[in-house]
């Protein structure tokens, strides 16, 4: 029975508390005797499940998680144990494998259907992997939708289509009928009305649920947000907001609306309304942060600077708040204390943001050396980012008119590390109008040291359509990048001008238009208007050629294509 397997599974645990050595030589689940050959009872453990349990505990010690786990979920199955299967569901939400925790803790569920922590496990799971049918079928089978449930459902809710939403929508409608009370569903209903563009009903909606309680602070929250943008009533949305804000002074969201609004009616009220909320939180350094940032977005520099320095103050560590810093001084047209803050930030992603904004202060002709030492400083500081470091210096200065000193830039760079394929890549592109053959080089170089690189292959497969008679190669090579990234605008074009040089202009034409509708770039807009005029479609040609003769006079691309159409 139930007691006794508990008892029994306890001894079994407590008997391995502290064991360290190594697990004995024990079968593995998959030699374990037929289940047909043993006896199992609901409820109950018999030698073999005993041997099995302490066989996945031995594992789960080794870190071993795949054979802790298999053979929990298979006594589970045999004893139809809701011990073991939800021992079987944290085995899976430990190792981050949502096939597995949904295999767990469907039989969890199914072995007790009357718990709701594995229906709510299972609902946060399937949403968040994108399964909306099976989650909102299991969200019909519960009675009742209780307010965990609710927390998982609204922090998903960008993950539900308009289907899925006006499903879920009418499923909340049934449980509102009989409980019109429940305001945090209420809430949500408004939230998925509002999605689905039903201003009215969210209204509605939020209206209802004032009246059951007419200062609760989220209902406002979001009715204030609706009506400032839905309705276009920023008034009184900011009417709204102040008339909760003396019964709820420490609800941050009501606080950082009320500043939104204020930012945009009342911008000279701003700087109290941002002391107070920071206040109201004992100056919080996560709300710091928050404000600094919105402040920084909405034109207020200088009270965005006071807080970044606040905030360095604290931690001088965080030193990629010297960004946003740098940043402000920047749009205050300070240029030296500007350098002076993007020079201080020191590694990571944000150090290439710095760099870039840094270099692009300076004077290339009067400051170029300062540039490269500033570069040279980035690569320093931040060893893993150096190669990009040096491309994002010779990009600069290409940019700047200086290509021959990029390019020697990147020879350095190219002779200290040959086998770099980013740098090579990166001279690749740089160097085709200028030495069409040693692109082609450190293409080929590139591709040798990384050949199942999408982006190689597409540069190298492109390279050869424009350089070479190769095209059967470079129809493979722009395959293979297609297959990685179907959707990529920049393999579909080469693709469909690769068709186009093979003389198969039905099949290019389809590739050119899917790329065109998700890039509508000019130099895919000139291959798609020579494939049109090669397909006798002229006036679908001459349409769309006017259109970016319009929208881009003077680019090469275009004007190529248009000579194209006037031979």
């Amino acid at each position: 029975m139930l007691t006794g397997m508990r008892n029994s599974l306890g001894l079994t645990l407590l008997l391995l508390s502290g064991c360290t050595v190594n697990p004995p030589e024990t079968r593995s689940v998959h030699a374990a005797p037929p289940a047909d050959e043993i006896e199992y009872r609901s409820g109950e453990l018999n030698e073999e499940s005993l041997l099995e349990l302490l066989t996945a505990e031995l594992a789960g010690q080794q870190r071993d998680f795949d054979t802790a786990y298999d053979l929990y979920l298979r006594q589970a199955e045999l004893n139809r144990s809701a011990i073991l299967a939800e021992r079987a569901t944290r085995i899976a939400q430990f190792t981050r494998d949502p096939d597995a925790v949904i295999e767990a803790g469907s039989l969890w569920l199914d072995i007790e259907p009357e718990r709701q922590e594995p229906a709510l496990i299972l609902v946060n799971i399937l949403l968040h992997e994108s399964r909306l049918d099976e989650a909102l079928n299991l969200l019909r089978a519960q009675p009742e939708i209780n307010t965990e449930t609710l927390v998982v459902v609204e922090s998903l809710l960008d993950n539900f289509d308009d289907s899925s939403a006006i499903e879920l929508a009418e499923l909340f409608a049934q449980h509102l009928e009989k409980r019109p009370d429940q305001l945090d569903m209420l809430l949500i209903q408004a939230k998925l009305r509002r999605k689905l563009g039903q201003t009215d009903e969210a209204l509605v909606l939020l209206n209802q649920g004032l009246k059951v309680e007419p200062l609760q602070p989220d209902l406002i929250v979001e009715k204030a947000q609706l009506l400032r943008s839905e309705e276009q009533d920023s008034g009184s949305a900011l009417k709204l907001i102040e008339s909760a804000l003396s019964n709820n002074t420490d609800h941050r969201q009501l606080r950082a609306v009320h500043v939104q609004l204020l930012l945009e009616l009342k911008p000279n009220s701003v700087e109290k309304a941002v002391n107070q909320a920071i206040a109201q939180a004992e100056r919080d350094p996560q709300l710091v942060y928050y404000y600094a940032l919105l402040l920084l977005e909405n034109n207020q520099p200088l009270l965005s600077r006071a807080l970044f320095n606040e905030l360095l103050e604290k931690d001088p560590a965080r030193t990629d708040l010297y960004l946003y810093v740098g940043i402000i001084e920047e749009s205050l047209d300070n240029k030296e204390p500007a350098l002076a803050a993007f020079t201080k930030v020191e590694s990571g992603d944000v150090l290439l943001n710095a760099l870039s904004r840094a270099l692009m202060l300076l004077d290339v002709d009067t400051e170029f050396q300062r540039a490269r030492e500033l570069t040279l400083a980035a690569e320093t500081n931040d060893p893993e980012r150096a190669n990009q470091a040096s491309i994002i210096f010779a990009r600069w200065a290409s940019d700047a008119d200086r290509r021959q000193a990029a390019l020697d830039y990147l020879a350095e760079k190219i002779n200290e590390q040959p086998n770099d394929v980013t740098l090579l890549y990166s001279r690749a592109l740089m160097i085709e109008p200028v030495d069409s053959q040693q692109m082609m080089l450190d293409l080929e170089r590139a591709y040798t040291l990384d050949p199942e690189n999408p982006a190689t292959q597409n540069a190298l497969g492109y390279s050869l359509l424009e350089h070479s008679d190769e095209y059967e190669r470079a129809l493979e090579l722009i395959s293979n990048a297609l297959a990685e990234s179907p959707d990529d605008p920049a393999y579909l074009d080469s693709m469909g001008w690769a068709l186009h040089k093979l003389e198969r202009n039905p099949e290019a034409l389809e590739y050119l238009e899917r790329a065109y509708e998700l890039m509508k770039d000019p130099e895919v807009a000139s291959h798609l208007i020579i494939v049109l005029s090669e397909l006798g479609e002229m006036e679908r040609a001459l349409e769309l050629l006017t259109e970016q003769l319009q929208e881009h006079p003077g680019n090469a691309d275009i004007e190529e294509a248009q000579r194209w159409l006037e031979r």
